[in-house]
């Protein structure tokens, strides 16, 4: 393996393309032309039209490739699609699969393609992971509620300053072969799908709990208007606060100085003047009902706390492959 190459993984279908390529533009934005970037969308399937658009971003030192994930999760797409909560997709999954997909990386970064990158992104992935499974930020949104809190620590079974956000990722691949993260994933998933808030986030949470390293806040920076006046090197519109949808988000500005540089501008103007007071009202309903849907969860005798109270995963994954 050419040990120069700065792996970055993002996903999306066909719907997605958009803010992906608005992602991949910041990121491009930012790069030291003296270093070779490597950009691998992991996908279902794309049109060949979408992947050309994609292609377009491409420059001397950053190439991009697409690579389908559909063998991989196909065994296990029954229970993922069931694990999975009013707006997600499976591509929440894909991460999961990276270390075994590609053996010739060490690390390499994982992001989610509803952000923009004001950085060199080699500075995240220069990071010294040490023994850790993975670096990532803190949860902003977890704290935020008390139902939340009470979620996390008592379903999730993690403590609300340990409970992190899977949106950006350093992986320490070589660590996640060893400890078989994704074998255990796939074990839990199979035996139990634990119903949950936040899918790949909490499996991710419970398999690496007392193995991760914390990043500074700035690399997942969530959009939320919660005063910051610290470093900002990854705005991360997650949830429902998308700048394509709403007005006034925070950040936006950043979002669409690099959309403007991709020929979906005036598209993505024309997403957010036609996106109904109806639709935003469901959203609202769907902020709501995630409070509710943590309380119901928490009375459920079959949450990640509960079970791994009485038994430890690497139980769970002998267990499975019997």
């Amino acid at each position: 393996m050419n040990q120069n190459i700065i792996p970055i993984f993002l996903t999306s279908d066909d719907n997605y393309i958009p803010y992906l390529c608005v992602a991949i533009k910041s990121i491009t934005d930012h790069c030291n032309p003296q270093l070779t970037y490597r950009v691998h969308v992991l996908n279902n399937g794309l049109t060949q039209s979408n992947m050309d658009k994609v292609k377009t971003f491409e420059t001397d030192f950053l190439t991009i490739e697409f690579d389908d994930v559909t063998a991989q999760i196909k065994p296990y797409k029954a229970a993922m699609d069931k694990a999975l909560r009013d707006y997600y997709s499976d591509a929440i999954f894909y991460r999961i699969f990276i270390p075994k997909m590609f053996p010739q990386y060490h690390k390499a970064i994982y992001i989610d393609s509803d952000v923009v990158v004001l950085t060199d992104i080699a500075n995240l992935f220069n990071v010294d992971l040490k023994d850790n499974y993975l670096a990532s930020v803190l949860d902003e949104v977890a704290p935020s509620q008390p139902v939340l809190v009470d979620y996390v620590e008592n379903a999730v079974g993690i403590p609300i300053n340990q409970y992190f956000c899977s949106g950006v990722d350093l992986f320490n691949l070589d660590a996640m072969r060893a400890q078989q993260v994704e074998e255990k994933f796939i074990a839990l998933l199979m035996t139990y799908n634990f119903e949950t808030i936040a899918p790949d986030q909490d499996y991710l949470n419970v398999i690496c709990k007392d193995h991760v390293l914390y990043l500074h806040p700035g690399w997942d920076k969530q959009a939320n208007p919660t005063p910051y006046n610290d470093a900002l090197y990854i705005v991360h519109y997650n949830m429902f606060m998308k700048p394509w949808l709403y007005f006034d988000v925070p950040y936006e500005k950043y979002f669409w100085q690099y959309a403007q540089e991709t020929p979906f501008y005036q598209d993505l103007l024309k997403k957010r003047e036609n996106y109904t007071e109806a639709q935003r009202q469901a959203d609202l309903m769907g902020a709501q009902k995630m409070g509710e849907t943590c309380a119901a969860i928490l009375t459920k005798p079959h949450t990640f706390k509960q079970i791994l109270a009485h038994t430890t995963i690497d139980e769970v994954l002998a267990k499975y492959r019997k």
